[in-house]
């Protein structure tokens, strides 16, 4: 649902930008991309707050307003009030960027500039804030606010617009020119299938192998009661069939649950118009968190069938699926921690690494904890 309102907003960002393409289809290749780029950052800003569920946010240009000679280029708003004003510059060089955004009625506004300019752009209003502190002091304190508020992207809070060059800019004032300016969209079918192809691998693999084992275990231990005579060999065998047969379908279940889950999560993690999740979602597509997920989903639905027809008493469903809610919670909680302890450790990637350890660890310690804990209340009763 959140990718289809994102697209939607992909789509009139491409059908704003064609029409501005056509208005001003005579003006030099420079000027048009100072005008189309105003309105990339409007539409990217306004599906990222989409894909992150922040409906209450909204990105509009003042020229799709009317205010084509306004001070401001684009304004957002929260709820109906403005949050911010924000001024676009896309010149030559990162000199005259830096010199066009610090003209003084531009004091205070979010400062967006080409993606391969922001370090210069920087660098420059930094320089010139120094050298005019003595003799223009007033016109220092406009390039300390360039030098200060410069950006490759439109950002309120956690929601971005997506950066863009100079040369991306042309390309893009080009093509709408021609109307022919387009976004890449987010996936929504295209996830479905990758999702449902991880599943269906995910369940052979795991159902095989919890299959294969359990034949083993039980096995064995029906073996043994054969030879004691505690059952006949046709029992035996039937009995471990049922159990391996059962295991595998435990497992093939969860397994596809959880790739499920992690294949939605890759998904996302990839899309270009999905920056701001891409983090938490490339360390759930990485970490057992989602396979913990479904774990608990499938055990609640299987148990509540079991439940409902009678096959097992409201003791022995609570007991299965808080063993796997708490193996989940663990799962989350470990992320959490070790995500925190790898930044402090390695920047961006020792979070990743250390979420995927600690959801691992965690996980499976809270799963043998919860395990204890929910067979010792079972026992009391």
């Amino acid at each position: 649902m959140l990718a289809a309102v994102a697209n939607e907003a992909l789509s009139k960002g491409e059908a704003a930008l064609n029409s501005v393409g056509r208005q001003y289809a005579n003006s030099p290749d420079a000027s048009l991309a100072g005008r189309v780029v105003e309105e990339f950052h409007a539409a990217t800003f306004n599906a990222d707050a989409a894909l992150k569920g922040r409906m209450e946010l909204h990105a509009r240009t003042t020229a799709s307003a009317g205010r084509s000679f306004d001070a401001v280029d684009i304004e957002v708003t929260k709820s109906g009030a403005k949050v911010v004003d924000a001024q676009v510059k896309y010149l030559g060089t990162a000199e005259k960027t830096a010199k066009g955004l610090s003209q003084p009625r531009y004091e205070g506004q979010a400062k967006i500039c080409p993606a391969e300019q922001l370090e210069g752009v920087r660098s420059t209003a930094h320089q010139e804030a120094v050298r005019n502190t003595i003799k223009r002091p007033a016109q220092a304190k406009h390039y300390e606010d360039t030098a200060a508020h410069a950006s490759d992207r439109l950002q309120y809070e956690t929601v971005q617009s997506q950066p863009q060059t100079k040369k991306g800019a042309v390309k893009l004032a080009k093509k709408a020119r021609r109307g022919q300016a387009k976004f890449k969209r987010v996936p929504t079918q295209d996830v479905a299938r990758h999702v449902g192809t991880a599943a269906g691998r995910a369940a052979f693999a795991g159902g095989v192998v919890a299959g294969l084992v359990t034949a083993v275990v039980s096995g064995v231990s029906n073996g043994i009661d054969a030879a004691k005579g505690r059952k006949s060999g046709r029992e035996a065998v039937a009995d471990t069939a049922q159990d391996a047969g059962l295991a595998a379908a435990d497992a093939a279940a969860k397994s596809a649950v959880g790739a499920g889950l992690q294949a939605g999560a890759t998904v996302l993690a990839r899309s270009a118009a999905a920056q701001v999740v891409r983090g938490v979602a490339g360390v759930v597509a990485r970490s057992n968190a989602a396979l913990a997920v479904g774990a608990v989903a499938v055990d609640a639905l299987v148990g509540g069938v079991q439940f409902a027809r009678g096959k097992i008493d409201g003791g022995e469903y609570a007991t299965r699926v808080g063993e796997s809610a708490t193996g989940a919670a663990g799962a989350f909680a470990g992320m959490q921690g070790g995500a925190v302890l790898g930044t402090a450790v390695g920047g961006p990637v020792g979070a990743a690494v250390g979420a995927l350890i600690g959801g691992t660890a965690v996980a499976v310690g809270a799963s043998e904890l919860g395990r204890k804990i929910f067979r010792r209340k079972e026992r009391k009763k």
